[in-house]
């Protein structure tokens, strides 16, 4: 049994495991090089979600930041007394991350009006992603 990469993109390699002669190769994984995700937890005053939600679809600059791969906006069910997101984004590195937190775009998009339905700072974590694949079909 051969386990190689065989194909490289925006840090993500793919492994495969060749099946032999005449056998075609199966993709066992997807092992991510170097993937930077950013998180940051907030929550919001109960029956402000919809206003939590229309203030990231109107930031889409970051879109357009160099190493930036995408952005997800999770909400949490279950949670009574507030309502609570999960700001997720990719980057292809952390530099790039720490990149745009010092840019002209970042600074613009967290100013402007107070936005007193959030309650308190969002806790920001940060993760490398070491291993993703993807469903078998």
């Amino acid at each position: 049994m051969d386990l190689r990469p065989v194909s490289k993109g925006i840090g993500i390699i793919i492994l495969v495991i060749d099946g032999g002669a005449g056998q075609l190769p199966n993709v066992i994984g997807i092992g991510v090089e170097h993937m930077y995700v950013a998180t940051n937890r907030i929550k919001v005053k109960k029956g402000f979600g919809k206003d939590m939600e229309e203030l990231f679809r109107s930031r889409g600059e970051v879109a357009k930041e160099p190493g930036f791969i995408d952005f997800e906006l999770w909400q949490q069910e279950g949670v009574d007394e507030h309502e609570e997101y999960l700001v997720v984004s990719r980057w292809e590195s952390e530099e790039h991350h720490n990149q745009w937190t010092r840019s002209d775009s970042f600074k613009a998009a967290h100013s402007g009006p107070p936005t007193d339905y959030i309650m308190g700072r969002g806790e920001f974590s940060s993760y490398q992603i070491r291993l993703a694949y993807p469903a078998e079909k």
